[in-house]
């Protein structure tokens, strides 16, 4: 077996970790907290409701074996790691990998300097669904894969889903101590 975490790490992520996906957490409050909270909603490919449910992430959880939790220190190079880890995923055999990022998607203006073309997405093949909008409920997941020793709390958005281990910062994310988190299925 090859060693993920290792290999997301040299790729930018701060951590990784392979994780049961059993102890990834499923909740229906995450998708209200986007339809109630975020202005996104129904706006973006990865986003509710056109994300997975958390009933189907439930049943997609339960067909796995592995999957790799990664941490970042800036929301941004989530969707980056989650991207060249996806490759190289593919490139070594691992067909039937899914990944779930930290944050909206913006691959139009990221990637291409595009306005967002939703709802006819130009780029479905590069967009990586939020772990939160496919509702995972992510403060409890990273809890249980051992991030509590960090002394995880949430702070927020609107939506409050990002995690941090004391209060936020200044405005740069590295330097602010929040973490980002990101998952991908494996096997």
């Amino acid at each position: 077996m090859e060693d993920f975490a290792k290999v997301a790490v040299e790729l930018g992520a701060t951590t990784a970790k392979v994780i049961d996906p059993k102890s990834v957490v499923t909740a229906p409050w995450t998708l209200n907290k986007c339809k109630y909270g975020c202005k996104n909603y129904n706006k973006r490919q990865c986003c509710p409701p056109i994300a997975t449910t958390y009933k189907e992430m439930q049943v997609l959880l339960d067909t796995y074996e592995k999957a790799l939790l990664i941490q970042c220190l800036d929301p941004y190079d989530v969707n980056h790691v989650l991207r060249k880890m996806l490759d190289w995923l593919g490139k070594h055999g691992y067909y039937k990998c899914l990944g779930y990022g930290a944050k909206k998607c913006e691959i139009c203006r990221d990637e291409y300097g595009e306005e967002c073309s939703f709802p006819d997405c130009k780029h479905a093949d590069k967009v990586i669904p939020q772990m939160d909008g496919s509702g995972i409920d992510v403060i409890q997941t990273v809890i249980n894969n051992g991030y509590e020793e960090h002394g995880v709390k949430a702070w927020g958005d609107s939506t409050g889903f990002k995690v941090l281990p004391h209060e936020k910062g200044g405005k740069d994310w590295r330097e602010s101590g929040i973490n980002f988190y990101g998952m991908i299925l494996l096997y």
